[in-house]
């Protein structure tokens, strides 16, 4: 073999060579990747469950069904090359699609844990909320208080408001002893962030409120309404008296922005001067009242197409409707002066 051949045949080696090294590299950086990156951009909180005598390819599979992995196999030959097959644990586990694959296979290396459940009932202000996680023993009133108007918080989580009341999207939530007070409002978040993002897209065209005002809408609708059927009714009335120019004189708003309400609300509580009090200020209020739940968030998204501006309660967990303020005031002394 001549020189020039040879320094042909280096070449061609030195090319292979490189080729492969390249090819390691960007095998070794997807799988860098995959090991560090959630399946999801969102927390939501997923109930998978591992049957005994699964094999590492079961496993797998069972992950990335559940959206918790985004490949069976980057994790399967991740375990393999790691030396742990054999060594995951079945049981009932509750995973978040914010978890990395590298968080996961140490929850399945140790095992399940006891989890306990927390519901947030549709309707809770955010106070109440916090006074919910504190009982449980999540954190103090105080600090969870102050992280859920924490600016830098709030804006990390992607939303633009002064709070995350309205936010925190009223649903049954699985915590672990690890998990903190923290980890829960960001759950909540991101359940309210997956939830209105799909009702906005369904939103009705000639519904001429802003994300924010649909939120402020719905947290009323919340706390007027108490069956469903009469949600979008009751949406429907108070859009109608924004278009008009009409005082939306809704009783929950005033009591939120009351300080020391006492369960009973006077003409002294309806007279008072606070941003929240639909009996003195046109427009909606400055935010939400409340965190309200799908239905209600359904509701000021597509309002009913009613031509009614007043509704009074019936006592009776309905609402009576009424075009005319004659009507209304025959159905205030028929539903309401009776109790006295």
């Amino acid at each position: 073999m001549n020189n020039r051949s040879k320094k042909n045949l280096l070449t061609a080696l030195f090319s292979i060579l490189f080729l492969a090294l390249v090819s390691l590299a960007g095998i070794c950086f997807d799988f860098y990747t995959f090991l560090n990156k959630p399946a999801g951009s969102t927390i939501e909180q997923r109930q998978v469950r591992i049957p005994q005598g699964s094999d590492l390819a079961t496993i797998s599979n069972i992950l990335y069904n559940k959206g918790i992995i985004t490949s069976a196999f980057k994790f399967k030959y991740y375990v393999l090359f790691m030396g742990l097959e054999g060594k995951l644990k079945a049981g009932e586990y509750h995973f978040t699609t914010y978890m990395s694959p590298r968080d996961v296979l140490e929850r399945l290396l140790q095992g399940e844990l006891t989890y306990k459940k927390i519901t947030i009932p549709e309707g809770l202000t955010l106070k109440q909320v916090a006074r919910l996680l504190s009982d449980r023993g999540l954190g103090t009133y105080d600090e969870i208080i102050q992280l859920l108007k924490n600016k830098q918080f709030i804006e990390k989580l992607g939303i633009e408001a002064p709070t995350l009341e309205g936010y925190l999207f009223p649903d049954t939530y699985f915590y672990s002893p690890r998990e903190n007070y923290k980890d829960l409002i960001e759950a909540m978040v991101a359940q309210f962030k997956k939830h209105f993002d799909k009702i906005w897209k369904n939103k009705s065209p000639d519904n001429p409120l802003s994300r924010y005002e649909v939120l402020i809408l719905a947290s009323m609708v919340e706390k007027e309404a108490m069956v469903d059927e009469e949600r979008p009714i009751i949406a429907g009335v108070f859009l109608n008296r924004l278009q008009k120019g009409m005082l939306l004189q809704c009783d929950p708003t005033v009591i939120y922005g009351l300080k020391n309400f006492n369960g009973n609300l006077t003409r002294k509580d309806l007279e008072s001067k606070t941003p929240y009090n639909t009996y003195v200020i046109k427009g909606l209020p400055p935010g939400p009242i409340c965190n309200p739940g799908l239905s209600s968030l359904k509701a000021a998204a597509n309002p009913a197409k009613v031509k009614y501006l007043f509704f009074v309660s019936m006592n009776n967990g309905h609402h009576f409707f009424s075009q005319t303020i004659r009507e209304h005031i025959n159905a205030v002394r028929k539903y309401q002066m009776r109790k006295h």
